[in-house]
Formats: C-alpha cells, sequence, structure tokens
C-alpha cells in the first residue's frame, strides 16, 4: 500500500485544536513549525531537530564589491549577522 502525504495550514490556535490525521503535516502560519499527525494526539507531534551537523572546517564569508563585509569562523552552528559598508554608488538620473 503507497503511502500519502498531506499537507493542512493554519493559526496556531487551530494548529493546536486540530488532531491531524496519522502522516498529516500541519503548518503552524504563525510561527513557522511544522507538525506531524498521528490520528490522536491533539495539535499533532512537534517536528524537532535534535541536533544537526556543523561545518568540518569554519569558514570566512567577504562580501566585495559596491558592499563590503565579512564574518568569521562561520560553522553553520548559529545565525551570521554581517555590518555592510556600502560604498559610492552611482542611481543615474531621470530623464
Amino acid at each position: 500500500m503507497a503511502a500519502s502525504l498531506q499537507l493542512k495550514g493554519g493559526t496556531a490556535a487551530k494548529v493546536a485544536a486540530y488532531t491531524p490525521l496519522a502522516r498529516e503535516v500541519v503548518i503552524d502560519t504563525d510561527n513557522y513549525k511544522l507538525f506531524i499527525g498521528d490520528g490522536s494526539t491533539v495539535g499533532g507531534n512537534p517536528l524537532t531537530v535534535s541536533s544537526a551537523a556543523t561545518w568540518t572546517t569554519p569558514r570566512k564569508i567577504t562580501l566585495t564589491g559596491a558592499a563590503t563585509g565579512s564574518a568569521s569562523s562561520v560553522d553553520g552552528s548559529a545565525d551570521v549577522s554581517i555590518a555592510l559598508t556600502l560604498g559610492t554608488v552611482d542611481l543615474g538620473t531621470l530623464p
């Protein structure tokens, strides 16, 4: 018997009150979270990641051109913010 995948979405309140069918994926559109149904758990079971591998070798990310910036030791374990320095940009003129 072939398995099928069903998708539904709604607000956090609607997801919390809904009992998804077995193998049904429900998307909480307020918080961008996924829940998997088993047919009996109200709200479904949250999709969680217990761990994720980091990059073997951390990298430096450098942006060049009209905007420059860099981040060191990026290994995939966390979000990265890069402060940009904007150079001179010719926006042109309207005719």
